[in-house]
């Protein structure tokens, strides 16, 4: 039976005691590193590449405010932009913890952390990271090798293909507008083709024509 890694997870918390306290929650689902500062956190990030980080906002060498959390929290996602990060923070920090998931964290947890809630949201946003990082990639390939039998690598075009993507998902109605020759029905064909009624026939009707 072929052995399946766990995923990684990068705890950047400066208290010993929390921050052992987590690895043990974690450990047996996880690769769990471990950091106490925001340069070690960035270390490891680089090195390590996890799809998600806890991050305590309060980091030496300011433990008592957020102002070493909030620069830790900018320099992982320029990082890694698809990175999920889960803000810790006091109970009384809450205000911190929404800027925080304005500023691009993943979602927020109070002092004391419940370790199976986390684990609960830890494998959702590992999940969506992955799937992420699978989409990237398909796009990147649709741009060197076309869309569909589409062919664009401009913003609008790129734009165009993830509408696609977006609606061939859904049981929405579709209705595509413009002039005639700018590709309604091959985008037409694209949305039956990634749907789940692909392997239904495709009709195509000039309604112009009916009678």
């Amino acid at each position: 039976m072929q052995r399946m890694d766990k995923p990684r997870v990068l705890i950047t918390e400066d208290d010993d005691f929390v921050r052992n306290q987590m690895k043990w929650a974690l450990s047996a689902q996880y690769e769990v590193s471990l950091a106490e500062d925001r340069p070690s956190a960035l270390a490891i990030l680089k090195r390590e590449r996890p799809p998600a980080v806890t991050l305590d906002l309060g980091l030496p060498p300011s433990p008592g405010d957020a102002t070493e959390g909030f620069l830790a929290l900018g320099e992982m996602l320029q990082v890694d932009p698809l990175l999920k990060v889960l803000v810790i923070t006091g109970q009384d920090e809450q205000e911190n913890a929404l800027n925080a998931i304005g500023q691009g964290a993943y979602d927020f947890f109070c002092k004391p952390v419940d370790a199976e809630a986390l684990k609960v949201v830890l494998a959702r946003a590992i999940h969506v990271y992955q799937l992420e990082r699978q989409n990237r990639e398909r796009m990147a390939g649709t741009q060197a090798d076309g869309f569909e039998g589409m062919l664009g690598k401009c913003a609008r075009m790129q734009s165009v293909f993830e509408d696609i993507r977006k609606v061939a998902a859904t049981d929405a109605p579709v209705l595509i507008s413009g002039e005639s020759g700018t590709g309604k029905e091959l985008a037409a064909r694209a949305i039956h083709r990634l749907s789940a009624r692909r392997v239904r026939p495709f009709v195509a009707i000039n309604c112009s024509a009916i009678p």
